[in-house]
């Protein structure tokens, strides 16, 4: 019995044996056929990136080459289409034109350039006028534009006409008016203004009572604004205001009322002016006066 077990004792330790050589050879084969392995992924990667890096190379210099070319051609045409560019130029062209912009234009050069322009323009007037008969000073057509007022269509524009004109005087009173050198509703007013001893001369010769001689010269000086007539000098005449001087010291609101309820009664005029004209009228009338 002690034999038989000895005789297997014996075979394991030989089988033993035998795997252990069995396996050392088989590890020294596999490490071995790894190793070969690595070495030839490390040449195919080698390779690889070395083509890789190539083509790179290639598509880099072709696309420095295609912009080299692109430059070139562009500076050519740059060149073709403004050769005689220049950057100095530019840039003293732009500050010329800064200069030009900014330059603070001349006040006096301005005022003296508008009043020749303004002097032109009611030169051009006056002969306008002149040409329909109505006869105006260029000092009084710069103030009534300055003031809104159309020279070229405003009615009873003119600053005097025949005495005859005016409400109440008949032919009898102008003649006799005309042989004293008053010939027209200017010379009234200039020969007779505020002269009460000459104002009472002349009324006892027309045979008139001298408030009747006051009242044309009021009316007389009333008609010179632009588009008073004679008829409605007499209304503002006739509702207290004896001189443009009062007229201008006037309320438009309160004159235009007074108007209106003293032509109901009396119906001196058709239609009573709107109070838009005699805003204007008592403006202009402070300024004349």
């Amino acid at each position: 019995m002690s034999y038989l077990l000895a005789q297997i004792l014996v075979c394991l330790i030989i089988a033993g044996l035998i795997g252990a050589v069995i396996g050392w050879l088989l590890r020294g084969g596999c490490s071995n056929k790894l190793k070969e392995c690595e070495e030839e992924w490390k040449m195919k990667m080698g390779s690889l990136e070395s083509e890789w890096n190539s083509k790179l190379q290639r598509e880099s210099k072709g696309e420095k080459a295609l912009q080299a070319q692109a430059l070139a051609e562009h500076e050519k045409r740059v060149q073709t289409q403004t050769p005689s560019y220049s950057y100095e130029e530019e840039l003293k062209s732009q500050l010329q034109q800064s200069q030009v912009e900014n330059e603070v234009p001349d006040p006096t050069a301005i005022l003296k350039n508008a009043t020749t322009s303004a002097a032109i323009a009611a030169s051009t007037t006056v002969a306008a006028l002149a040409g329909k008969g109505v006869h105006l000073s260029e000092e009084k057509i710069k103030l009534y534009t300055d003031n809104g007022i159309d020279c070229q269509n405003m009615p009873h524009l003119d600053e005097s006409y025949d005495i005859i004109e005016l409400e109440g005087i008949d032919n009898k009173s102008a003649e006799a008016l005309k042989s004293m050198g008053i010939h027209t509703t200017s010379d009234l007013v200039n020969a007779l203004k505020n002269e009460h001893q000459k104002i009472e001369q002349v009324a006892k010769s027309l045979h008139i009572q001298p408030e009747t001689l006051s009242s044309w010269i009021s009316m007389a000086e009333l008609v010179s604004l632009p588009g008073v007539d004679s008829h409605t000098a007499e209304l503002i005449h006739t509702v207290g205001i004896a001189s443009l001087s009062e007229l201008g010291m006037t309320n438009p609101n309160s004159l235009h009322n007074e108007m209106i309820n003293f032509n109901k009664k009396s119906s001196i005029v058709s239609e009573v002016p709107n109070e838009a004209s005699l805003s204007l009228w008592t403006k202009v009338a402070k300024l004349l006066s």
